[in-house]
């Protein structure tokens, strides 16, 4: 069983076309949801809440090995997690929505030095993964703050609406967007690349492309969009 994240699909691009949010998403679909999934069942199966538990906060995976998201967290700190854990399992019991439940996760670990918003969510949602529960909203942290962040999101808010995504998100489940995000960070950047867009914001568009919005006169020197008066500039891919 791999569960490992891996970085972005060098086969999103076709002949030079440049990636739209739906081939990001259509990637995900293809080379990460079976991964995201064999995960989530696998804590689904867990025998017991306290086995659960055990591997959700060291971070092992079936064989043994820490899961990437966290191998750089000491062992003691990991460990001390669980302990904080286990010692409340039946307060995890008590939670009604994923929410709660990761509020409540990250009021028992988030204290812990070494223990930061990414290992509080994983931790959650493999838990949550047990009892039944998953994300209704997109958690930003590390890098899927940064994808939402060129999708033109606030990035510094703790959630967001997948409602207010592009319609291409709308295939994935809250949890694989976050998943999403954080993979294809980097080609979600290549939308927002191309010439003149750095001065402006952008707003994802229904297709999941991204538009440049209005934001005052282009400051590149001899623009020739500035000097016709274009008031917005087509980021991705025209020709679908």
């Amino acid at each position: 069983m791999n569960w490992r994240r891996n970085s972005g699909s060098c086969s999103l691009t076709s002949q030079g076309r440049t990636v739209s949010g739906r081939d990001v998403v259509r990637g995900y679909i293809r080379d990460h949801r079976e991964r995201a999934a064999r995960e989530v069942e696998f804590f689904k199966r867990c025998r017991t809440l306290s086995r659960a538990i055990e591997f959700a906060t060291l971070a092992k995976l079936p064989s043994g090995k820490r899961h990437p998201h966290q191998r750089r967290i000491p062992r003691q700190v990991l460990t001390q997690a669980e302990r904080n854990l286990q010692a409340m399992a039946f307060r995890l019991r008590q939670c009604r929505s994923f929410t709660e439940m990761h509020d409540f996760v990250g009021q028992q670990i988030g204290a812990v030095r070494g223990i930061g918003p990414l290992t509080v969510y994983d931790v959650a949602t493999r838990i949550g993964a047990h009892l039944g529960f998953e994300p209704e909203l997109v958690y930003l942290h590390a890098g899927t703050a940064k994808g939402a962040k060129v999708l033109g999101f606030d990035h510094c808010c703790d959630t967001l609406d997948p409602a207010k995504l592009p319609r291409a998100f709308r295939a994935l489940r809250p949890r694989e967007i976050e998943d999403c995000l954080c993979i294809y960070k980097a080609e979600l950047a290549g939308l927002n690349a191309q010439p003149r867009a750095a001065a402006h914001p952008a707003r994802a568009t229904a297709s999941g492309r991204l538009r440049v919005q209005r934001g005052g006169p282009d400051r590149r020197a001899g623009s020739s969009n500035a000097r016709e008066g274009k008031s917005k500039w087509k980021l991705a891919n025209t020709n679908r």
